[in-house]
């Protein structure tokens, strides 16, 4: 990319502007453009725009994986807001927490997801489906068949990009907040040893609710690259997408790898030749299924990665150091530093401690909650 970029916006013009014609999202049987792209994103912020979202406000996207719900995104950064993803897994009672958590100004959402919520709760709404029982939601398919004004609020890298809700063992989801050079400098990492390029084809198995998985999204826009949009987890359904799309690279937690491996004679008999990389994080791959990828995938290489939503991605794994075995978390990241600290200093080698991660991926804080990004976020132990 030879312009820099510094919000999501700045990404998606980049693209458009050097990747036009390439192929940008592929939702099953259809196929856009970054050029399509972007006029679909600014046809959908010019709506945001007259439904009343301004500067810094909150849009919800509660929809199934779709082209629909990527623009959605694209379009509340241009509008000059933050987008909501929220897992469509969610009940209805922790979407409407959600909503009032963080106060959504408008809500984006497939009908049979819309209709389960009190139609009180949000000033404005969107609708992909046939019309819901909801009075005054604005239909996606026609705002997006129709023409944008190509008005852009003016955002920083400080500004807020977007909210991500965990799930925690006890009680209503946290909110994690992350500004827009948060999400572009995790593309810019992750893409650096991944070594990225047009060429790519990403298959997004992951939600977009989850870091991970919005990671993979912000890779190709930086990137130029093609995501192929995965709904499906059976594993017949990966080892299809896998081979009809020449896959070059794909993210996982350890159950996908389960499935995936499920599939084994299929990969012994039918190799991936395409499949330059794959990576987990999520949790630690056992290591008799890091064996048997290596086994089955011996042209593809393997990145173990560490971390947690509040820092995004810590350490990565080389995958010529596989042979340190999956408990190994590897490296820091480039552009961070890693420490492990003891009574405030730093540890010796083999010495227990706790992980401190300093760096541009550290997100904003908890939202709405400063007590508990106090009892998380702190000054740095070392200086």
């Amino acid at each position: 990319m030879s312009r820099a970029a510094f919000t999501l916006d700045d990404l998606l013009l980049a693209a458009a502007d050097e990747h036009a014609d390439r192929i940008a999202i592929v939702d099953g049987e259809n196929r856009h453009s970054y050029r399509q792209l972007l006029a679909a994103t600014d046809a959908l912020a010019t709506a945001m725009i007259d439904a009343g979202v301004r500067t810094g406000d909150r849009v919800g996207i509660y929809q199934q994986k779709s082209w629909e719900c990527i623009v959605a995104m694209l379009a509340a950064s241009q509008a000059g807001a933050a987008f909501v993803n929220l897992n469509p897994a969610l009940k209805a009672a922790q979407i409407e927490y959600i909503a009032r958590d963080c106060d959504l100004r408008l809500l984006v959402a497939d009908t049979d997801k819309l209709d389960e919520l009190d139609p009180e709760l949000l000033p404005a709404t969107f609708h992909k489906g046939p019309a819901p029982l909801r009075a005054g939601s604005i239909d996606l398919a026609t705002i997006l068949a129709g023409g944008g004004r190509g008005e852009r609020r003016r955002l920083i890298e400080t500004d807020l990009g977007t909210i991500l809700y965990t799930s925690g063992s006890t009680g209503m989801p946290k909110g994690v907040a992350f500004s827009q050079r948060n999400l572009v400098v995790g593309a810019e990492i992750v893409t650096s040893y991944l070594e990225n390029t047009p060429d790519d084809r990403i298959l997004s198995v992951l939600p977009f609710s989850f870091d991970y998985g919005l990671n993979q999204l912000m890779c190709s826009i930086l990137v130029g690259a093609t995501l192929v949009v995965q709904r499906s987890q059976l594993p017949g359904d990966l080892i299809r997408s896998l081979r009809q799309h020449e896959i070059t690279g794909v993210a996982g937690v350890p159950p996908v790898w389960s499935l995936l491996l499920r599939m084994s004679k299929s990969l012994e008999a039918e190799p991936l030749p395409a499949l330059r990389y794959v990576t987990n994080s999520g949790g630690r791959i056992p290591q008799p299924h890091l064996d048997s990828l290596r086994r089955l995938l011996p042209g593809t290489k393997i990145f173990l990665m560490y971390g947690l939503t509040e820092a995004f991605r810590s350490t990565y794994l080389p995958p010529d150091q596989l042979d340190r075995g999956s408990e190994c978390i590897g490296r820091p990241v480039p552009n961070t530093e890693i420490l492990v600290i003891r009574d405030g200093r730093a540890c010796a080698p083999g010495e227990v401690g706790e992980l401190v991660h300093r760096g541009p991926t550290v997100a904003l804080g908890y939202w709405g909650n400063q007590e508990a990004t106090d009892r998380v976020y702190r000054p740095n132990p070392t200086a």
